[in-house]
């Protein structure tokens, strides 16, 4: 069987929706994934986020995806996200700094500012909620990742299951966590 071959036959399994398939597109092509968005950004987390947006948006699209060759498509992705990536963070820096300057000269009236604040209390709730009907391991693993910002492995290690079971329950919680919330907004 051909490379080509193989390829089709985990499309084709990935968009009946198994979670080999997707497995085994990480196992095969995330490292190649991992060092486009890495060469990028240049920093380990934001690389290892970029492979994990990236297999989501495969996951949550595979019905619609319709790709030739799987490893040029990855690598592509990862390295479009990155160079989003890059681009959003200079202008939430560009944009930061001039929100400063303005509150600098301005000062809002206070009732704008509550309603800010609550619409931030709104907004927590919902993500609070969509975060309880995670399972306890999705919930764990999200917590240690993306609240307390740990690598995967240390947290692969601190709960004593292998790295790619805590990527698999990570991607799982992330997916459901973005459809729980699209329910709602």
């Amino acid at each position: 069987m051909t490379r080509k071959e193989e390829e089709v036959i985990l499309m084709e399994e990935l968009k009946k929706g198994s979670h080999q398939a997707m497995d085994k597109i990480y196992r095969h092509w995330g490292k190649d994934m991992y060092k486009a968005a890495y060469f990028i950004v240049g920093n380990q987390q934001d690389a290892e986020d970029i492979v994990q947006e990236v297999l989501i948006k495969v996951w949550d699209e595979r019905d619609k995806l319709n790709i030739m060759d799987l490893p040029s498509y990855l690598s592509k992705a990862a390295t479009n996200r990155a160079l989003n990536h890059v681009k959003k963070k200079n202008n939430e820096l560009s944009k930061h700094q001039k929100a400063s300057e303005f509150q600098e000269t301005v000062q809002l009236p206070s009732e704008y500012q509550e309603a800010a604040e609550s619409e931030k209390a709104a907004d927590a709730e919902r993500v609070m909620n969509a975060f309880q009907k995670l399972s306890k391991q999705q919930a764990i693993i999200l917590n240690k990742v993306v609240i307390e910002g740990q690598r995967h492995k240390a947290v692969a290690q601190s709960i004593q299951l292998k790295i790619t079971t805590v990527r698999k329950h990570l991607w799982l919680g992330l997916s459901k966590m973005r459809e729980l919330l699209k329910k709602i907004s």
